[in-house]
């Protein structure tokens, strides 16, 4: 890896341990991952998923993109059909190429995914501490 993109790969994840320290609100936090993230790899949205384990849902507490999205922040959604139920079963980031070709999702998701028209996805888990705390993806 040529020393720049090392340089700046080091800048960008010292900006992200820097925003998740000084931040105090979700809407400031992915402002900032955005930019920091944006300059390693090509993306259009960032959201955040918070998990309720015991109502079995999970809720979008933040979403930056290219664009402007009119998904609801705070409601509660079903975890059945959700990225982030295979993500707790699996224990595993989940990348999927091509959302086309995928059948595991809710209609309500895929409708969602192809009206911003996003083509894949990437989701991890977000945990501490043995606690499942929800997903970024």
């Amino acid at each position: 890896m040529p020393a720049d993109q090392s340089a700046l790969k080091y800048r960008a994840l010292l900006e992200i341990s820097e925003a998740f320290i000084a931040c105090r609100d979700y809407e400031t936090l992915f402002q900032t991952l955005w930019g920091s993230l944006h300059k390693l790899i090509r993306f259009d949205y960032l959201a955040l998923m918070r998990y309720d384990e015991q109502r079995q849902s999970s809720r979008i507490e933040a979403i930056v993109g290219n664009e402007a999205v009119d998904v609801p922040l705070g409601a509660d959604l079903p975890l059945s059909g959700s990225p982030l139920e295979i993500l707790l079963h699996t224990q595993q980031p989940l990348y999927i190429p091509d959302l086309r070709a995928e059948t595991r999702f809710r209609p309500d998701l895929m409708e969602t995914f192809q009206r911003y028209a996003i083509q894949s996805g990437f989701w991890v888990l977000l945990e501490r501490s043995g606690h499942r705390l929800g997903s970024l993806s």
